[in-house]
Formats: C-alpha cells, sequence, structure tokens
C-alpha cells in the first residue's frame, strides 16, 4: 500500500547538493567576489529572485549556510548599496522561512543565531549613522527572527516605538490611497506589504508573556480591536493575537473592566452559513484504495485528490496510511487557539456566575443575625459578608452557589451581552464548519501536541459545557 502525504519537503533528500532548489545561488555568492560593484549589486539581486520564489518546503537549512556568512561581511559597511541589499534579504528570508518544514526551519534559526547575525542587525539599529531604509528592514528582521529575549533588551522599546510610529504613518498614507490587497506593494518584492508586516511584527511581542504588557500599554489591544475584520487575512490573524492580550489575566484586566468584551466578540464572530460544495470529480474509490470519507476527488491520471491535494508517496508502506501534512504546525496551534477560545469564554461565563452569587449573597436579607467579633455589632446573616469587608476582612473570598446551569439552548438571541449566546454562536459555528470532527480525528495523533490540544478542546466542550 503507498502512503499518502501532504508535505514533499519530508522527503527530499539530506543531501543539499541533490536539492534542486536554490541551485544558482552558489554560483551568484562567487559574483559576490567580484571587484566591480555592478555585477555584486546584480547577483544580490538574483539572491531577492531566488529566496522569493523558491518552494521554501523543499530547502534544507544547509543551503542558506554560506549565504549567511557572506551576507554577515556585507553588514559591516552600513553605508554601502549592498549592505542594504543584504539587510532586504535577511528581512525577506525572517518570513519565507515559515514555509520551510520545522525540523529545517528550526535548523536555520540555530544557523542564523550561531553566526550571531541578530547582534550585528541590533548594532545597526542603534547606530544613529544607519540610513532609513536599512534601519526599517532591521526592525522588522529583528522582530520576526524573535532575536529579543527580555524586555530589558536596549532594542526592544525602541523598536516597539518605531513600529507604532511606522504604523501611525501607514495609517495616514491609507487615509488617502485605501488598502487594495491585490495592488498593495511588497516588501522586497516577494515579502508581506507594509501593513501586514508591522502588524506581523508586533504580533511577535503580543503573543509572548514577556512583552505583552508593554505592547498593551502602547495600545496594542485597541490596534487589534481595530483590524480584527480586516479584508487582509494575515493582518486578521495578527490583530487576533494583539487583541487577545486582554486573556491576560492580569494585563487585560483593565480593558475587560471598561470595555464590552462579549460584544465586540459577538460582533466579530459572524452567523453560521451552510456551503454546499460539489467536487467536480465524483469517482468511487473501493474502501481498499481510500481511508473511510477522505479522497473522494481522486483522479487516476494525476495521482492527485482534488479535494485534499494529496499524492502518493514514492516511499511505500506495508500497513497504513501515513499523513504528513505541511501546515501541521498550523493545524496545531489552530487547535490551541480554539481550545483558548472555548476556555476563555468559559472563564467568562463562571466570572458572571460569581459576580451573580457576590451580589446575591451580599445583598439578601435573613431573619438570623450574628455577632460580629471586630467590633461586637449584631448583623443579619444575609448582610454579613458585605460588613465583614468593612473590616478588611474576607475581601478576596471566592463566591459559589448550587446553581442549576441554563442550558445554552434556551437562552435568548436578543441578548447580545449574554456570554451564554456567545457560547453558543461559537459552538454552533464548530458544529456547522465541521471542526469537532476534525478534532476528533487528532485525538489519537502519535504528535502529542496535538493530542494533547484536541483533548484539551473536548475537556473544555464535554465537561464545562452543556453542548447538544
Amino acid at each position: 500500500m503507498k502512503r499518502l502525504e501532504h508535505c514533499t519537503g519530508i522527503h527530499v533528500s539530506p543531501d543539499v547538493r541533490k536539492c534542486c532548489e536554490l541551485n544558482q545561488i552558489p554560483i551568484l555568492l562567487t559574483q559576490l567576489a567580484s571587484e566591480e560593484s555592478v555585477v555584486r549589486l546584480h547577483a544580490l539581486g538574483k539572491i531577492v529572485d531566488q529566496i522569493g520564489i523558491v518552494q521554501m518546503q523543499l530547502c534544507r537549512a544547509e543551503q542558506f549556510s554560506e549565504l549567511l556568512d557572506r551576507l554577515g561581511l556585507l553588514l559591516q559597511n552600513l553605508l554601502s548599496k549592498e549592505a542594504e541589499f543584504a539587510f532586504a534579504i535577511i528581512e525577506l528570508l525572517s518570513t519565507q522561512r515559515f514555509d520551510m518544514i520545522a525540523d529545517e526551519r528550526n535548523k536555520l534559526d540555530l544557523l542564523f543565531k550561531q553566526k550571531q547575525l541578530g547582534q550585528l542587525m541590533k548594532d545597526a539599529f542603534l547606530n544613529e549613522q544607519t540610513p532609513a531604509i536599512i534601519k526599517e528592514s532591521t526592525a522588522f528582521s529583528i522582530s520576526e527572527w524573535e532575536i529579543i529575549d527580555d524586555e530589558d533588551d536596549q532594542c526592544f522599546k525602541q523598536i516597539l516605538d518605531f513600529l507604532l510610529e511606522k504604523l501611525r504613518n501607514e495609517e495616514e498614507r491609507l487615509l488617502i490611497q485605501p488598502y487594495d490587497i491585490e495592488n498593495e506593494i511588497k516588501r522586497n518584492k516577494y515579502g508581506f506589504r507594509t501593513l501586514d508586516a508591522i502588524l506581523d511584527a508586533l504580533c511577535v511581542y503580543g503573543i509572548q508573556n514577556q512583552f505583552q504588557e508593554a505592547v498593551a500599554n502602547r495600545g496594542g489591544i485597541d490596534i487589534g480591536r481595530r483590524y480584527l475584520n480586516h479584508q487582509s487575512l494575515r493582518i486578521q490573524i495578527s490583530s487576533t493575537f494583539l487583541f487577545g492580550i486582554i486573556g491576560n489575566q492580569e494585563i487585560g484586566a483593565a480593558y475587560r473592566l471598561n470595555n464590552d468584551c462579549l460584544s465586540i466578540m459577538n460582533d466579530i464572530i459572524s452567523p453560521p452559513s451552510v456551503k454546499v460544495v460539489t467536487p467536480p470529480h465524483l469517482l468511487h474509490i473501493s474502501p481498499h484504495n481510500h481511508i473511510s470519507n477522505l479522497h473522494s476527488g481522486w483522479i487516476d491520471s494525476a495521482q492527485m485528490c482534488v479535494n485534499c491535494d494529496l499524492m502518493p508517496s514514492s516511499t511505500p508502506t506495508h500497513n497504513s496510511f501515513d499523513m504528513e501534512y505541511q501546515d501541521d504546525e498550523i493545524l496545531q496551534q489552530s487547535l490551541w487557539t480554539i481550545y483558548d477560545l472555548l476556555k476563555k469564554i468559559n472563564e467568562f461565563l463562571n466570572e458572571e456566575k460569581e459576580e451573580k452569587t457576590q451580589k446575591k449573597l451580599e445583598n439578601e436579607e435573613a431573619d438570623v443575625s450574628v455577632q460580629c467579633e471586630e467590633c461586637r455589632q449584631m448583623v443579619s446573616f444575609g448582610r454579613f459578608i458585605l460588613h465583614m469587608k468593612t473590616h478588611d476582612a474576607l475581601v478576596d473570598i471566592h463566591y459559589e452557589s448550587d446553581v442549576v446551569n441554563e442550558d445554552i439552548n434556551n437562552v435568548n438571541e436578543g441578548e447580545s451581552d449574554n456570554p451564554k449566546i456567545a457560547q453558543k454562536r461559537v459552538l454552533e459555528d464548530f458544529e456547522e464548519e465541521g471542526l469537532f470532527e476534525i478534532t476528533q480525528s487528532q485525538i489519537y495523533q502519535e504528535k502529542l501536541n496535538k493530542m494533547h490540544a484536541a483533548r484539551a478542546i473536548y475537556r473544555v466542550t464535554l465537561n464545562n459545557h452543556k453542548y447538544k
């Protein structure tokens, strides 16, 4: 039986001499040694093209080793045109590398660190003589390569303020010329669009706990909220992570207190819609040739499935299908994002329940009175807790009551600020889009992280919510 896979990069030879991708890079690197500036600049331009159009999932980290060495040398002279190209290549590679398979991307990150290119870029950013175009490129690269480890880094606050200033300038430009996803110019010909690049760089800091407070203090949450419904999917993802800072128990507390986050979430989550998709090829496939309910659009002549873009592997197996996904990490992150969303909604429900219980306990009147040991005053039992707070006692008390949870199917849809409505809509969306079935398929994965994420979703859904 043949194995079906989605990522061809996994089976590319580890021997870089046998890799077809980037085969022009060694020749171009020799041209960088030319004494003629025109030849060197032409070679650097061709390297930008090579990295911009290459299938990164087929590349190996070792293929970039010599290139990084040469770029490190070019970074020394910040005023040269070659240095401008070198910084542009590093910036382009910082985003293109995410298309590599995980193992090779990690190796490339290690190579980048070992060659100390991060420190060279930090020095360039802090250098007052650095040209503006290089300073801008280094700000994006330092962010995307995740060179800064903590908030005390000398570059961190300067880069964060630099990115926010770039965002303000870009927003002013977009007031005159609105964002056009088809015609917006990409950085370095093949990279991100300017607004995408700025928000993606801010997102890098917004998803790391050690930087979230600094991002939030500079309006990062509001920036995220502003772009939640943007036409660019990349911007939507970046803004979601920035807005997600409200989930931080301490940092997001003030924002949650002063804003109706549930209404914001309800506005973002669109009503579920049913889309019927008819595949162009309805071929019957024997159960012996495919997994149940999979590969319904298999085309023998192309040896591919039009529904899932799977092709037979050159590596045979004798026992089962082994599915390898190119977007494996994206799926894994998506599962954890779904879990986090369900968990946050559940926390909102618990907070609302505790608040109602607190009001009930602190305002309820009763015929029984008890004596306060602090002031010896007789207080009605129903107001005893509220009275004790006047003595700075029971300040951090946790309120619970044996209240039967309301069935989410019986909640009034008109209550837009009701957390149960948000919960109901999310669960309906998940069911309509088949996300529970996708999650179920990951429960018995060999990869532990995906398995744990899938099981976490089921725990928070089935154990904490009443879902029918």
